[in-house]
């Protein structure tokens, strides 16, 4: 089993997350910014439980991105997966559909030839009416 994922949500990863973003090392020290006592820090690691709430105001009002702070999911990370996941997905439906896209490119290409000759033919018949004047005229 993969405990990256648990690991991320788990309170004490939380709490290591949020250390991290304010620079301190020490749960004490945390513990004063949250203003609360060391020992309800200390039971919220205990217990897996974490007094959201309360996180989630000193979050906001520091200006942390809370997915990182609960999830530990970086935006960038993020950005970039989507990005990999659009290539893969429009490499797949090229891959798919490469002989419909073959086939459209092909008609494309008849069509253009086809409107090239009906040009022509238009030219031609321009071509006759102008014989055809000069003939009656001359007749």
């Amino acid at each position: 089993m993969d405990n990256t994922n648990s690991n991320t949500q788990n309170a004490t990863f939380i709490l290591k997350r949020v250390k991290d973003l304010v620079n301190v090392k020490r749960d004490f020290h945390l513990a004063r910014l949250l203003n609360i006592a060391p020992t309800t820090l200390s039971n919220w690691k205990k217990r897996n439980s974490i007094d959201y709430k309360l996180l989630i105001e000193f979050c906001v009002a520091q200006g942390f991105d809370l997915d990182y702070v609960l999830a530990g999911i970086e935006k960038d990370k993020v950005n970039t997966q989507m990005e990999n996941l659009a290539g893969y997905l429009i490499d797949k439906v090229r891959n798919e559909f490469k002989s419909d896209f073959q086939e459209i490119r092909t008609a494309q290409k008849q069509l253009v030839e086809n409107l090239d000759k009906l040009k022509t033919k238009e030219e031609i018949a321009l071509a006759k009416q102008k014989l055809s004047k000069t003939i009656a005229h001359n007749n």
